[in-house]
């Protein structure tokens, strides 16, 4: 199951004719569009209305995990000309300050850029940064529904410093349908990958392992699994086990195992400039 998460009708239009979406019956709080195993929701403007969203298609899809996620729209940016697309590379939440990194999973040479959520349309782009406002919303919330590789966000360049931001409808529609091309390649993997991720599972007996060596509270089991199932999915194997010498205690098993996710090879779009620095850092 793919879902697409758009904040416009405007934004929602090209992919719907282009993808044969039809609306879902009946109508719930936020219009929904389905082919298959692909569905479509328009959450409206901003963070908060793209996390409810994200929960009411969740739920409206039987609440199964492991959904691959695609956030699509427009989106300032300083430097990026008009009608280019890109694929964040770091989420910020302006209002909190706190970030996210999409894993890199997507074999697309597309650029990568970080991406600014904002709580109201930007005019000064201080950085050299994409800002949408309903990024940062939508990855918190799909993250708790599926595993971080299946969860991804693509913008279109709407505005630059200097150009109007008052856009038309069919302005907008012409910017999405300008990249049909690359939003239905992501699409595509995407919905690849969640076929794979289904199929993977890590075997109980394997965690248990780790269970039998150290005490895990319940919040570190969850993510004791989650990091397992990452490290399957990325790599296709697991690491040996690691010995206690290495790892004292569960925050430690935890850490070793980030470490391993970390250092798995990406793909080839590459980020730039200081998000790369950031990427580095946080991985060290």
């Amino acid at each position: 199951m793919t879902n697409l998460v758009v904040a416009l009708q405007a934004e929602a239009r090209p992919i719907i004719e282009t993808l044969d979406l039809v609306q879902d019956r009946p109508a719930g709080i936020f219009p929904v569009y389905c082919n298959g195993d692909l569905s479509l929701v328009v959450s409206g403007i901003g963070r908060t209305h793209c996390a409810a969203a994200v929960t009411h298609l969740f739920h409206r899809t039987a609440q199964r995990v492991d959904q691959a996620w695609l956030n699509i729209g427009i989106a300032g940016h300083q430097q990026v000309p008009i009608g280019s697309v890109l694929l964040a590379s770091r989420i910020t939440e302006h209002a909190s300050g706190r970030s996210w990194y999409p894993p890199y999973v997507l074999d697309i040479k597309l650029l990568r850029s970080p991406l600014v959520t904002v709580d109201k349309p930007e005019r000064c782009y201080p950085d050299c940064c994409a800002y949408d406002m309903e990024a940062a919303g939508f990855y918190q919330i799909a993250c708790r529904c599926s595993t971080a590789e299946l969860v991804q966000s693509l913008k279109i360049i709407s505005d630059n410093p200097g150009s109007d931001l008052d856009l038309a409808v069919d302005e907008i529609s012409l910017l999405i349908a300008d990249q049909m091309s690359a939003i239905e390649s992501a699409v595509r993997q995407l919905s690849d990958l969640s076929h794979v991720v289904d199929t993977v599972r890590v075997p109980p007996d394997l965690s248990s392992l780790y269970l039998e060596q150290w005490h895990f509270t319940v919040s570190q089991r969850h993510r004791l699994a989650t990091l397992l199932g990452r490290l399957k999915v990325r790599s296709g194997q697991l690491p040996n086990l690691p010995g206690t010498s290495e790892c004292q205690d569960a925050r430690g098993v935890l850490r070793w195992l980030e470490s391993k996710l970390s250092a798995l090879p990406v793909n080839l779009s590459v980020p730039q400039g200081k998000d790369a620095a950031d990427r580095d850092e946080q991985q060290s």
